[in-house]
């Protein structure tokens, strides 16, 4: 089966996280889901590139995009991870936001270090946070799925029959 998410913010990346768990309850059919947007992971709203001033309006203990143990959905897998609060907090959120290069990497680094759970986060730092959670959830990606992201825009959709090869 093939799969496109229109989108790589959050509720892009929410629905992939739910097709990651659904797909480890299957046995047979491969699953391709593509994930398509004009701008990298975080899409336009959460990019990494914004004003340091732009802060988020949830405290950082909130803000996660895994399901936790207080959604209650089809299926009993789910993907699961740190809030943004707990990411932060992580020994590995450094060598991460050292490995990607980003211009703001010293600010990325205090703004870590220094993130407590009530919190109010900047809106650039929730995007190497989604970008972090992209690549976490390639790690855990089933053997018979496969995900690939196209940063395009996308100007035209033609559903697939499902009937036609």
């Amino acid at each position: 089966m093939d799969i496109t998410i229109i989108g790589a913010g959050p509720r892009g990346l929410m629905t992939l996280g739910r097709l990651i768990a659904w797909q480890t309850q299957q046995t047979n059919e491969p699953l391709a889901v593509t994930v398509v947007d004009a701008y990298p992971i975080g899409g336009h709203v959460w990019r990494t590139d914004q004003p340091n001033e732009l802060i988020m309006n949830t405290p950082a203990q909130q803000i996660t995009l895994y399901a936790d143990d207080s959604v209650k959905m089809a299926g009993e897998n789910t993907v699961t991870g740190p809030n943004l609060s707990e990411w932060s907090d992580r020994a590995e959120t450094a060598a991460y936001i050292r490995q990607q290069h980003y211009p703001q990497e010293a600010f990325f680094l205090a703004q870590t270090a220094a993130l407590q759970p009530n919190d109010y986060a900047p809106r650039n730092l929730y995007g190497v946070y989604m970008q972090w959670v992209f690549d976490d959830m390639m790690h855990q990606l089933p053997a018979n799925m496969t995900v690939s992201f196209i940063q395009a825009t996308v100007d035209n959709v033609t559903p697939k029959n499902p009937a036609t090869p």
